[in-house]
């Protein structure tokens, strides 16, 4: 051997070994931070429980921070179903402002060329347009401050949308997000119910998982966590029928099944299982060939929830029995009806309805709920009459619009991605195609326009049909 292949080999040799020097201390490293993680949150649950999901919560924001745009979507995905918690609406607030953040930083990777499909000018028109007219509504609005903060809500919503049409660019992406909202709502439901059983003055217990004998988990509201909990089946039914190769994946999402369709019981949510009734059509209709397959998992997740009705303290009579004690949906339906009569094309502003609901319970037909009308004003419980009655037939029109062209993109991506052969990702794009009509279903019987897990799941219709064209281009 020359001396300068003596000299190069020993170069070779000390720059692997200082290779596996640095890979030994940044493991170390690694390890270090982690114990030190460990055992600053060991110390915060210690000390109080509260202060330990802060702490956890903090911890959880420094990957966000750092990593791609997609792990933020997903870790909102999960923390949405439980931002009602002491600490977890700071960290809902933390990890928006870094995915957005993120998404802003790495634009530049996404300058490049990209697959372009049918409608997106017409789907970002009516987004931006919805947006616009929100906000033109408040010139209507008797008070602009209520309306201010809904606006907000509504910005961040359409924000949410433009970042997952956009940054969900690979079938991992897609997989990620769908099981982090599973995920999210397992935890809701399975901490909740486990409240139940912890006994009185403990720190879980005091954080009121349940309204009554009813499951609001960490969503702050029964109705809500089951408008949540419908498409959360949805996906899990979907993941569970892609897996097939994946053992372990598939027995963990039958536990996630089951204890999802318990919680939804739990809830004792009639709009959550009216909601669940329309997708187990719309899955057996969208199934094709696969038809008997998709109603005998309906109909095995439906006996299911009948019997978590049944098992749940006066389940079956609450959803069973007509609402004649309830919170008096059909009067302020009706309320709702009377305003957008009045004012067809402008509302009376966003934000604005409980505010001049009021006005119309001396108009001609009998209101059995006044005082939730008059006295203690409530929302419609009702999103699209209440987004007709605050800001007339344009924003009811775009909201629509919006909903359909994302839902036909999902629908597009499928068949698209069938035709390919991939029917891994052809299932998941019917499968988000399924718990978008589960959300919108729900929304019939709550004011939830603005709910960014709604806008999670309509941004992934436009970002699998991009994915489709870009995998036949």
């Amino acid at each position: 051997m020359t001396q300068a292949g003596a000299t190069a080999g020993g170069l070779r040799g000390r720059r692997a070994v200082m290779g596996v020097g640095e890979a030994a201390a940044s493991r170390q490293g690694v390890v270090a931070v982690g114990a030190l993680a460990a055992a600053v949150l060991a110390a915060g649950t210690a000390a109080d429980f509260r202060l330990g999901l802060a702490v956890l919560a903090l911890l959880a924001l420094v990957p966000i921070a750092l990593g791609p745009p997609t792990l933020g979507l997903a870790a909102l995905a999960a923390l949405l179903f439980v931002e009602r918690l002491p600490a977890m609406g700071p960290a809902v607030t933390a990890v928006l402002v870094l995915t957005a953040a993120r998404w802003w930083a790495t634009r530049s990777e996404r300058a490049g060329p990209a697959a372009h499909v049918g409608g997106e000018r017409v789907l970002a028109a009516a987004l931006v347009g919805l947006v616009l007219w929100l906000g033109l509504s408040l010139a209507s609005a008797r008070h602009a401050a209520a309306g201010e903060a809904r606006l907000v809500d509504w910005a961040l919503a359409a924000a949410m949308f433009g970042v997952v049409a956009t940054s969900v660019t690979q079938p991992s992406h897609v997989l990620l997000v769908l099981r982090a909202f599973v995920a999210g709502a397992v935890a809701s439901v399975t901490v909740g119910l486990a409240s139940a059983a912890l006994a009185p003055g403990s720190a879980l217990a005091d954080l009121a998982f349940f309204e009554g004998q009813r499951l609001q988990g960490g969503a702050g509201d029964p109705n809500f966590l089951a408008a949540g909990l419908v498409p959360a089946i949805a996906l899990a039914a979907g993941l569970l029928a892609a897996a097939r190769e994946r053992p372990v994946e598939r027995s963990l999402l039958v536990i996630a099944l089951v204890v999802l369709v318990a919680g939804l019981g739990a809830t004792q949510s009639r709009g959550g299982i009216a909601a669940a009734a329309a997708t187990a059509v719309a899955a057996v209709a969208f199934a094709g060939r696969r038809r008997r397959r998709a109603a005998l998992g309906a109909g095995t997740i439906a006996a299911l929830a009948v019997a978590a009705l049944a098992i749940s303290p006066g389940g079956l009579d609450r959803v069973t029995s007509p609402d004649t004690q309830g919170d008096g949906r059909a009067d302020l339906w009706q309320v709702a009806t009377r305003l957008a009569a009045e004012r067809p094309l402008t509302g009376v502003g966003l934000g604005n309805f409980p505010v001049r609901a009021g006005e119309s319970v001396r108009a001609p037909g009998s209101l059995e709920f006044v005082e939730l009308i008059a006295e203690r004003p409530h929302e419609a419980h009702n999103t699209y009459l209440q987004l007709l009655a605050e800001a007339g037939l344009p924003a009811l029109f775009a909201f629509l619009l919006v909903v359909g062209l994302s839902l036909r993109a999902a629908r597009r991506a499928e068949r698209r991605l069938a035709a390919q052969g991939d029917e891994r990702l052809a299932t998941w794009a019917r499968t988000v195609v399924l718990a978008g009509v589960a959300m919108l279903g729900g929304l019939v019987f709550i004011t939830d326009g603005d709910d960014l897990r709604l806008w999670l799941l309509l941004g992934l219709g436009p970002a699998l049909l991009r994915l489709a064209a870009r995998r036949a281009a």
